[in-house]
């Protein structure tokens, strides 16, 4: 099982989760779950795919305004 988290450097300290999923989650159903895949508000926005069954980060994109994206493993 897969968790898609959104976090930005707000001051609330936002954190928003989806699923859970039964297959490793894709750009496009962070598309799809958070409506696109941009920093918007905020000047960084972090999207990670977290494996709960072994508890840890399989994959993210930060995105910011300032380097662009940057994303590792299955969201590279």
């Amino acid at each position: 099982m897969y968790l898609l988290t959104l976090t930005n450097d707000s001051y609330s300290d936002d954190i928003r989760t989806r699923g859970p999923f039964e297959r490793l989650p894709t750009r496009d159903d962070i598309i799809s779950e958070f409506g696109s895949i941009d920093a918007g508000d905020h000047d960084t926005q972090t999207y990670t795919v977290i494996d709960s069954s072994k508890g840890y980060e399989v994959g993210s994109i930060t995105v910011n305004d300032y380097d662009g994206e940057i994303a590792w493993g299955c969201l590279s």
